[in-house]
């Protein structure tokens, strides 16, 4: 199982929302954090008071994720068995994600610095091996057929938690491997997720984007914040120049994204080719049980409906007097 941790991406983005609020500097200086008013930060205190304890939860789960190893070979001895199993791959996945969720928010906040990448890292390579050690249970699990599963359901009421987890194993099942395969895959993780990875050190580390003159004729740095307020003033000599000092900005690092946006493509090829997906698109949305059809049918009822759109668009060029 690949983690994707899409959390941090949407909290950023409202952070971005948040602050869009602010008014621009008449300066060419970027703020840092620590110049930014702590109700605009979130607060990864409440997650962790501070680095320590985040060191003892990452302890905790290198001490303990091999316990599951017991379980191997015996999630059909009882229905006991397995919901103990289950419980402690509950717990220790509890443990992960806020590792997890602490240092790659702890990483959004500067991706230039190094402790914070480290342990990012830490917690990508430790949940790299977890997930080795998990890879068994879903394919014993599917061995076990589905009388015997719902024989544990029916004589253990604590598995009625489960059901709608064992149900959906069983109809994923042509693209769950062996466990051989599955443990492969799962030690793939890191490798996996290195195109987003590099991609964010780009787009939130190493990129800038110049200066531009505001609607007050002050030098300011642009910034994304910045730029995506500057979408919304009425000024279009300044939305004009902050689109091309965007744009010129991204193109500087052209060759590279364009080359980790094809390692990106060919992972997603992978993992549809690994797990027997008609395409990557039908492996994107199995997770959730989403048809292919149900993602065309929206593109198609948005194409038979562009003429109000159109309409719209029109008449908003007539009233603002542009060509």
């Amino acid at each position: 199982m690949i983690r994707i941790l899409p959390l941090s991406r949407y909290i950023t983005i409202v952070l971005l929302l948040v602050c869009s609020s602010l008014s621009l500097a008449a300066t060419s200086s970027v703020p840092q954090r620590e110049d930014i008013d702590p109700k605009y930060k979130w607060k990864l205190e409440d997650m962790y008071p501070d680095i320590n304890a985040w060191e003892h939860d990452f302890t905790v789960l290198q001490n303990n994720y091999h316990r599951l190893e017991a379980f191997k070979g015996h999630l059909g001895d009882s229905a006991d068995k397995l919901l103990a199993c289950l419980k402690l791959r509950d717990s220790l996945e509890l443990i992960g994600d806020n590792l997890y969720v602490y240092a790659y928010l702890r990483l959004d906040e500067d991706n230039r610095v190094s402790a914070s990448q480290e342990i990012a890292e830490r917690i990508s390579s430790l949940w790299s091996r977890v997930n080795e050690v998990l890879s068994f249970i879903r394919p014993e699990l599917l061995s076990l057929g589905r009388e015997k599963l719902e024989s544990f359901l029916s004589s253990n009421q604590e598995l009625a938690l489960y059901r709608f987890y064992l149900e959906d194993l069983l109809r994923q099942k042509r693209h769950i491997l062996s466990e051989k395969e599955e443990a492969i895959l799962a030690l793939a993780g890191p490798v996996a997720s290195a195109p987003s990875r590099i991609f964010n050190m780009v787009n939130d580390a190493d990129i800038t984007f110049g200066t531009i003159t505001d609607e007050n004729g002050n030098e300011i740095a642009l910034t994304r914040e910045r730029y995506y307020r500057i979408l919304e003033s009425p000024d279009r000599r300044l939305r004009r120049e902050a689109n091309r000092g965007y744009k010129r900005a991204h193109e500087r690092y052209m060759n590279t994204l364009a080359a980790t946006l094809a390692a990106s493509v060919k992972r997603d090829y992978f993992y549809m080719k690994a797990r027997g997906y008609n395409s990557c698109l039908e492996l994107a949305l199995d997770d959730d049980s989403i048809p292919v059809s149900v993602f065309y049918n929206l593109i198609d009822a948005v194409d038979k409906n562009l003429a109000p759109l159109h309409k719209w668009t029109a008449l908003r060029k007539k009233i603002m007097g542009y060509d």
